[in-house]
C-alpha cells in the first residue's frame, strides 16, 4: 500500500539556514500543508493562497485509487497532536520504553477526542553492525555527530550496536 512520510525535520538551525526558513517557520508551515495535503493527493483541484503557500492547482487525472497513509514522527505533545488529527500512524525515534507507551496511550486520547482512529505506532532503532562492539558504537558516535552536531552518549541508550550475537540479545 501506498505510504506518506512527513517530518519536521531536526532542530539543527543550519538545516533551516541553508533553505531560508527561520527556525519557527517549519511547523506552522507544516501544519498548513496537511490540511492541504489529502485534497492534492486525492488530485483535486485546489486553490491556496496563505503564509507561506500560494498556488493553484488543477484536477489532476489519473490518481491512485486512495489516498496513500500518512505517518509523521516528532517526539513532542504537538507533533503527537499533528499525528492524531491528520496522520495513520506515528514513528518514534529517541524515545525510551516509557515514553513510548506514554505517547502511544496519549495519540490514543487525542485521536478518540478527534473521533479518528488510533494512529498505528512504529519504533526506529539504529543499528550498527560490526565485528567489534566498541567498533559499532565509535561508528555510531562519528555518524551521530555528523548528522546532529550533537554528542553521542545522550542518544547511545536508544541504540544497539555491537556484533551480530550482541545485537539480536539487545533486541529481543
Amino acid at each position: 500500500s501506498d505510504l506518506v512520510g512527513v517530518g519536521i525535520g531536526g532542530g539543527a538551525p543550519a538545516e533551516w539556514d541553508a533553505v531560508g526558513v527561520p527556525p519557527r517557520q517549519p511547523i506552522r508551515r507544516t501544519t498548513g500543508i496537511l490540511q492541504l495535503l489529502p485534497a492534492l493527493l486525492r488530485g483535486d483541484a485546489v486553490v491556496h493562497k496563505g503564509d507561506y503557500y500560494n498556488f493553484e492547482t488543477p484536477a489532476l487525472e489519473p490518481t491512485g485509487s486512495s489516498v496513500p497513509r500518512l505517518w509523521m514522527g516528532g517526539r513532542v505533545d504537538a507533533a503527537l497532536e499533528r499525528t492524531a488529527r491528520w496522520a495513520n500512524g506515528w514513528l518514534a525515534l529517541w524515545v525510551d520504553a516509557e515514553r513510548l507507551h506514554a505517547s502511544t496511550e496519549k495519540l490514543r486520547t487525542l485521536a478518540h477526542g478527534l473521533a479518528r482512529p488510533t494512529p498505528q505506532v512504529g519504533l526506529v532503532v539504529p543499528v550498527s553492525i560490526a565485528s567489534r562492539s566498541r567498533a559499532a558504537a565509535a561508528e555510531f558516535s562519528g555518524l551521530q555527530s555528523r548528522l546532529y552536531d550533537a554528542p553521542f552518549e545522550p542518544f547511545a541508550r536508544f541504540c544497539v550496536a555491537g556484533a551480530m550475537d550482541d545485537i539480536v540479545a539487545q533486541l529481543v
